[in-house]
């Protein structure tokens, strides 16, 4: 999916928030005037970086911008799976009615 916005006559920012294909990448030779691809995400495997070396685009992307919380989320989760939180919690709605 590529959400894009036109910033003037002559240029074009691209947005992109997941690359899944060859095919999505290919809707980027369209813009004649890109200069930037922005990934929301942490890889851009699924651009064509030869493609915009060749076409002077610039790739940017955001690396270890969710590092810390992927870590919590992983911590919280096998606490709540060691201490049955989950299951305790609905234990204590179903006899508390």
């Amino acid at each position: 999916m590529i959400k894009y916005r036109l910033n003037c006559k002559d240029c074009a920012t691209a947005f992109d928030s997941w690359f899944s294909s060859s095919k999505e990448y290919e809707k980027l030779k369209k813009f004649k005037h890109l200069k930037i691809v922005s990934v929301f995400g942490v890889g851009y495997d699924g651009v064509d970086i030869n493609y915009c070396r060749k076409n002077n685009i610039q790739v940017t992307n955001t690396p270890d911008v969710l590092t810390n919380d992927v870590s919590d989320l992983g911590i919280g989760l096998l606490i709540s799976l060691s201490r049955r939180i989950i299951d305790n919690h609905y234990y204590t709605k179903k006899i508390n009615g």
